[in-house]
């Protein structure tokens, strides 16, 4: 199927690096793209750029996710939510941190 039978795209972790690049390469090809993100700021800089749709949101917390995210249809996901730590060599990480990181 060819990106322009696509019509509707959500990308998670959008307000920067990859996630933003993802927002502004869908929004040039004229797909309808919801960037989710935790910091609102970026987020509406991100919209004055490439006209998405800014979706404000913790992507840790389910009941928001539910309650925004539940009757939102969507042809793409891009997941790219998710953040590090520097706590070293991911081998000698914390169990509990590694899960944190990938939640």
């Amino acid at each position: 199927m060819p990106l322009s039978d696509y019509k509707k795209a959500l990308v998670t972790g959008a307000s920067t690096g990859i996630g933003k690049a993802m927002v502004k390469a869908l929004t040039d090809r004229n797909i309808t793209t919801y960037a989710l993100a935790r910091r609102k700021e970026l987020l509406e800089n991100l919209q004055s750029e490439t006209d998405c749709i800014p979706i404000t949101l913790d992507l840790r917390d389910k009941e928001a996710i539910d309650l925004q995210l539940r009757d939102l249809e969507v042809d793409i996901l891009i997941n790219n939510a998710g953040h590090g730590r520097s706590e070293g060599p991911l081998h000698e990480a914390n169990v509990d941190s590694v899960y944190d990181m990938v939640q």
